[in-house]
C-alpha cells in the first residue's frame, strides 16, 4: 500500500479593506481548475499560524505585516481528505491609513496567481477555492459545506 500523506497544516489570510473588500487571487496552477482564493499556503515546521500566514501574505503578494496584525478566527478540517488537512483562518482588517500598503500588492507567482482583485462579500465571483469558501461562509454566518467541521477561536 503507497504511504498516504500524514497531513497539511496551512492558513488562508482573509483581508478586509476599510470599504468592506476582501482580496482574492486568481488561481490558475496548473493541472487544478481555476479558482479564486485568499492568499495562504502551507505551514512551516516550528511556525505559527499568524507567521506563517504573513510569509504567505508576503511570498504572494509583497505585502508586509506583521504576525500582531493578523488574527486567527476559525480553524477546519477536510473530513472527507484521506490525511489531516487543517486549515486556520486568519483575518486582517486594514484601514484607511494603510492605502499605500494596499496599493503595493503585486502577483509574484504569476504560475500560480494570474492576479489580485478586491470583492465586496456580496459580489464573490462563483468558482472559490474550497477552504476560501468555507472562511466566506463562516464569516458571512452562512451554512458550511458538510465535508468541512470548523472551529471558531476568536470573536471578530
Amino acid at each position: 500500500m503507497p504511504k498516504m500523506q500524514q497531513a497539511l497544516i496551512g492558513v488562508g489570510v482573509m483581508l478586509i479593506d476599510d470599504a468592506q473588500q476582501v482580496l482574492l487571487g486568481k488561481r490558475v496552477k496548473q493541472d487544478e481548475s481555476v479558482t479564486w482564493c485568499f492568499p495562504g499556503g502551507k505551514v512551516d515546521e516550528h511556525e505559527c499560524f499568524e507567521k506563517a500566514a504573513v510569509r504567505e501574505l508576503f511570498e504572494e503578494t509583497q505585502l508586509k505585516l506583521t504576525a500582531e496584525q493578523v488574527q486567527v478566527f476559525m480553524l477546519m478540517n477536510d473530513v472527507e481528505r484521506n490525511y489531516l488537512n487543517l486549515t486556520a483562518g486568519v483575518v486582517c482588517q486594514l484601514d484607511s491609513s494603510q492605502h499605500d500598503l494596499i496599493q503595493s500588492i503585486q502577483v509574484t507567482e504569476p504560475e500560480i496567481f494570474e492576479c489580485w482583485q478586491w470583492f465586496a462579500l456580496d459580489t464573490l465571483p462563483e468558482n472559490l477555492f474550497p477552504e476560501t469558501q468555507v472562511m466566506v461562509d463562516y464569516w458571512c454566518k452562512k451554512p458550511i459545506d458538510a465535508r468541512f467541521t470548523v472551529y471558531k477561536l476568536a470573536n471578530v
